[in-house]
């Protein structure tokens, strides 16, 4: 007020919520045309906020040398994590690979050493695969580490991973007089595991103290590994089933070529020929090229004969349909006038991952020889089992008629006996001289009355031979019943 200064303090004050914050207090002076103070002019700002700001920034200034350092080394393992990537995505060898990340390890952590194995599934034991800083020599006892074995096979085993900066007193470092000698102080060791599939093991050795942060980015590097190495084996897996299934594609095609049975595939609703064999081209015609036309183009002989229909079915509802013997006409010739044939085949559809139906797979044969060989011989059985009938019915007649010879026979001859017994009787008594003229004029008339029957039978025995013979003649007349 004496002065004219403008005024400025902090204090706390009790705010609303029964809280106290940190306020700030400031007021200039307002002045009359004479220059007298006749007022002051000012606010009171809350300052809690940039208060506490304020010892944060304090705290950052006591902290900023070791924030520093910590700074310097994350952009160290970012480093670190970026050219391992790096590496790893770039198309070369895996042992040169691994060694570059070994190096790349080595240079970001400041470790003594680094080495990478990798897992040999079949051998159950780890194979050195990259070793970078003071030991580069990949052979001797830890060139094939049996797993559990050592403490690299210990922690392969375990699959879990160990770390320690006092390298002298743990119990893990198989050889701690080496590890007196060289200066070592700290170790780190991860498994590299995809899922719950073990593929190796990095390990770290350093002549100072490795922070948690360094471990951390051991374990990320170990995790890149993992995938990457993972991937290469996929990849070598990938490339060895590609090789294999163009092996057995090549055998196929071979086998397809080289089949003794006409075959062809059809793809898509309209049966495009995708491949046809030698057998198949000899069955439909040489003359003229079908692949890659669909089968109505291609043969369109076969029109209304029924063949497209049976393969639209096959295509549509997915079923097999076998045809023997199945009447056909070709044009083989190409000359426009089919030939005759038949044909026996199977329509097999082709069904894709999803049991889709994406073609058909045709196997057909030309039996028209044998078709033709075997209606006629069902002509010649059928022929033969009318002739048998014939014959049945023939012997059949002839056994009646044999019958009928000897019913009629034996009736021939007894009618013939009866008048004979007659006549012979009469006959010796006649010849015997002592019959009255009466008796002798009775037996002379029975000896005539039966000789005319006999006659009239032997007429009749004439007849019937003469209607086998057809020499009956007929006298036709009207007559009186």
């Amino acid at each position: 007020v004496t002065t004219g200064v403008p005024y400025e303090v902090e204090f706390r004050l009790k705010t609303p919520d029964g809280e106290y914050a940190w306020h700030l207090a400031r007021a200039v002076p307002q002045r009359s045309a004479s220059g007298a103070i006749v007022r002051w002019f000012g606010t009171n700002t809350n300052i809690e906020d940039q208060r506490a700001h304020q010892r944060q920034i304090e705290a950052l200034l006591v902290e900023g040398e070791a924030k520093a350092a910590q700074l310097v080394e994350q952009n160290q393992l970012l480093a670190l994590d970026a050219e391992v990537g790096s590496i790893l995505t770039r198309d070369e060898s895996l042992p040169r690979a691994l060694q570059t990340c070994a190096e790349a390890v080595v240079r970001h952590i400041d470790a003594a050493f680094t080495r990478v194995w990798t897992a040999n599934e079949a051998e159950v034991l780890l194979e050195l695969q990259a070793s970078a800083g003071a030991t580069t020599h990949l052979d001797g006892a830890h060139g094939r580490i049996p797993v559990g074995h050592l403490g690299i096979g210990r922690i392969a085993s375990r699959r879990q991973p160990h770390f320690t900066n006092q390298v002298a007193d743990d119990p893990e470092v198989d050889d701690q007089a080496w590890a007196r000698r060289e200066g070592m102080v700290a170790f780190a060791g991860y498994p590299i595991v995809f899922g719950d599939k073990l593929v190796g093991v990095i390990a770290v050795f350093a002549r100072h103290p490795l922070s948690d942060a360094q471990v951390a980015a051991l374990g990320a590097v170990a995790n890149a590994l993992a995938q990457s190495l993972e991937r290469r084996q996929v990849e070598e897996r990938a490339r060895q089933r590609h090789r294999e299934a163009e092996t057995a594609r090549a055998e196929l095609h071979s086998l397809f070529t080289q089949a003794p049975a006409p075959i062809c595939i059809l793809r898509g609703p309209e049966h495009i020929f995708t491949l046809a064999n030698p057998e198949y081209m000899q069955l439909v015609g040489t003359r003229r090229a079908i692949v890659g036309l669909p089968v109505r183009e291609a043969l369109p002989e076969l029109a209304g004969q029924g063949f497209y229909e049976l393969l639209d079915r096959v295509y549509g509802a997915g079923e097999r349909i076998v045809g023997n013997d199945v009447p056909a006409k070709l044009d083989r010739r190409g000359n426009g006038h089919p030939d005759d044939a038949f044909l026996s085949f199977v329509y097999e559809p082709i069904r894709d991952l999803d049991d889709k139906v994406t073609g058909i797979l045709v196997v057909a044969f030309d039996v028209t020889i044998s078709a033709e060989t075997r209606q006629s011989l069902q002509r010649m059985l059928a022929e033969r089992e009318r002739l048998l009938a014939v014959a049945e019915a023939a012997r059949h007649q002839a056994e009646v008629a044999s019958r009928a010879k000897d019913d009629f026979l034996a009736t021939a001859s007894h009618e013939l006996r009866t008048p004979l017994n007659a006549i012979l009787g009469w006959a010796r008594l006649l010849r015997s001289g002592n019959l009255e003229h009466s008796h002798f004029v009775r037996g002379l008339e029975t000896i005539e009355r039966n000789a005319v029957a006999q006659v009239q039978l032997i007429e009749d025995i004439l007849d019937g031979s003469r209607v086998v013979t057809g020499n009956l003649h007929l006298e036709v007349r009207p007559l009186n019943m």
